[in-house]
């Protein structure tokens, strides 16, 4: 507290405050071009929940994603998860400036929250690196843990680095694997069980 810079973040459509993040939360400073790809999807997706419905963040960074669900109806259900300690902050600073904290829940994990129950949908842009290391392990991992917790009728939206061939890893998972947005570097697919 205190330290000016420990804050940076952007103006984003649609959400009441801006977007910012501690230091070392992905996309700090600006929106990436992955989560705009899927940005657009959002809205129709939790637009068309029942009421009531079970929505997760999943590695949610600074929460963009789910904070745009959060905007477009007050009558579902937010979780956001993320294994960095400093996400979790700027989500809850987010969530706070916003005004939907008591809208959503926190929970500082590795992957889908354990006892966690299912969702209706799933929000994830996973990360491809840790540390110096590049691949698709993390994606893997939580592509299970998403399925395991999909509800029947749900269905997960997700966005990739095209070179990282998720459209063959995803239907280890899922039954429904369909592209619905395809840039030079990315792809969108939105799968369920």
């Amino acid at each position: 507290d205190g330290w000016p810079a420990i804050w940076k973040g952007y103006e984003q459509a649609n959400l009441p405050a801006r977007v910012e993040a501690m230091p070392a939360v992905f996309s700090r400073e600006r929106l990436d071009i992955g989560t705009r790809e899927l940005l657009p999807l959002v809205k129709p997706a939790v637009k068309a929940l029942n009421s009531e419905a079970r929505v997760l963040d999943l590695a949610c960074g600074n929460g963009v994603l789910g904070l745009t669900a959060l905007a477009c109806r007050d009558d579902i259900a937010l979780t956001f998860s993320d294994v960095s300690s400093q996400a979790i902050a700027s989500v809850q600073h987010n969530l706070e400036h916003c005004g939907y904290m008591e809208r959503a829940q926190l929970h500082h994990s590795d992957g889908v929250p354990k006892e966690s129950g299912q969702y209706q949908l799933i929000l994830l842009n996973p990360p491809f690196h840790e540390g110096g290391v590049v691949g698709d392990h993390i994606a893997l991992r939580l592509f299970k843990e998403a399925a395991e917790h999909l509800a029947a009728d749900g269905r997960v939206l997700m966005v990739g680095n095209r070179h990282l061939g998720y459209h063959r890893t995803l239907k280890r998972y899922f039954r429904s694997v369909q592209q619905r947005v395809a840039s030079p570097r990315f792809v969108v697919f939105e799968t369920s069980l």
